[in-house]
């Protein structure tokens, strides 16, 4: 979100400019994990109305196995994490992202079918985005700027048929009727030798057409749509199996000056809620 990503440092939050190597720490959430919750997935993004960068944080419950329960709570420079309504499930296999300023999420919705959320920062509610016919969604991109999503177009009873996946683009935000398929894949079965395909999310277009998409959490991918045949994207191997094992999904990135701590917030206040709490 404007070139700041979202750092999880122990039970710290900080918002860092990877360019300037400038950061800040948002909120600290020790308390959350002493009573036995953690981290499914977290966000940020920009809440103009009152110039501050807010952060959305879902949780699990550890003694909760089957994460059949989620919370969600939002937090900022200003205020301390609060809890806000959220009926629904997240998909651990999917990362979120920012698009049109609100933040965004593919989720399961009480009758398990996909649906795609955004959080609206300066209400503090979650609404849903109208997609066509649900299939099964892989995940969730920004291409050219636009909403997208991939889904898979086969029998969904059947998790071992990959079929095609088609990739659609929401032409004009908020409006179903836009969403137009870009292209659809029909090769994967040369790419994805074993296991059960449940996450390809389009990251970004390359100045030669070719579209990166993330497979999985660790394996990136291009794939040229005029073609249609993919190419593998190397990851670096002189990494630490210890720290490869530990690394975040692949996101996009683009380079900013904006500093985390430009914002004028209210420190002391906060710290004085804080201990009220």
């Amino acid at each position: 979100c404007n070139g700041l990503l979202l750092l999880n440092l122990g039970s710290d939050l900080l918002l860092w400019n990877p360019l300037t190597r400038c950061y800040r720490k948002m909120l600290t959430y020790d308390r959350l994990l002493d009573a036995g919750y953690h981290i499914m997935s977290g966000l940020c993004c920009y809440d103009s109305s009152i110039d501050d960068y807010k952060v959305v944080i879902g949780l699990g419950y550890n003694q909760n196995r089957d994460y059949s329960e989620n919370f969600v709570k939002v937090g900022s420079f200003k205020s301390t994490l609060k809890d806000v309504s959220f009926p629904y499930k997240i998909l651990a296999t999917t990362q979120g992202l920012v698009v049109n300023g609100q933040l965004h999420w593919l989720v399961n919705a009480t009758d398990l079918h996909h649906i795609i959320i955004y959080f609206d920062p300066a209400k503090n509610e979650f609404g849903e985005v109208p997609i066509p016919q649900s299939k099964t969604v892989l995940g969730l991109g920004v291409l050219g700027g636009c909403l997208c999503m991939a889904r898979r177009l086969f029998d969904e009873n059947d998790d071992f048929d990959w079929g095609n996946i088609e990739v659609s683009m929401m032409m004009e935000y908020g409006v179903k009727e836009s969403w137009t398929t870009v292209f659809v894949i029909s090769n994967l079965t040369g790419i994805i030798h074993y296991g059960v395909l449940d996450r390809l999310e389009p990251l970004c277009f390359t100045k030669n057409g070719e579209i990166l998409m993330l497979l999985g959490r660790r394996k990136i991918l291009a794939y040229n749509p005029t073609e249609r045949c993919w190419r593998n994207i190397p990851i670096p191997t002189n990494i630490d199996a210890a720290i490869y094992k530990e690394l975040p999904d692949a996101v996009t990135y683009v380079q900013t000056l904006v500093s985390p701590n430009a914002l004028k917030t209210h420190d002391r206040e906060r710290t004085k809620e804080e201990k009220q709490l």
